[in-house]
């Protein structure tokens, strides 16, 4: 019909995001692609506030370093 979008077409209407403050929408953002990049998941448990979503992404990186180093420590082991 030529309209605009409805607002549950778009990630930030899915999200309830529409009126929330732009850092809201980034933390949003960046916890659905760290979530997506590290194959973590969604699961049960998700994220809901901004503090939580910091938090989630943090364990996350975190996660990934600490595997890297085991992972890159085991392969120089077999390696020599």
């Amino acid at each position: 019909d030529g309209g605009e979008p409805d607002k549950c077409d778009s990630w930030i209407g899915m999200n309830y995001l529409f009126g929330k403050p732009i850092i809201s929408r980034f933390f949003t953002a960046l916890y659905w692609s760290v979530t997506t990049l590290t194959t973590v998941g969604y699961g049960d448990v998700s994220a809901y506030t901004d503090l939580e979503k910091i938090f989630a992404v943090l364990m996350m990186i975190c996660g990934v370093l600490g595997y890297s180093t085991v992972l890159g420590t085991v392969s120089s082991t077999l390696l020599s």
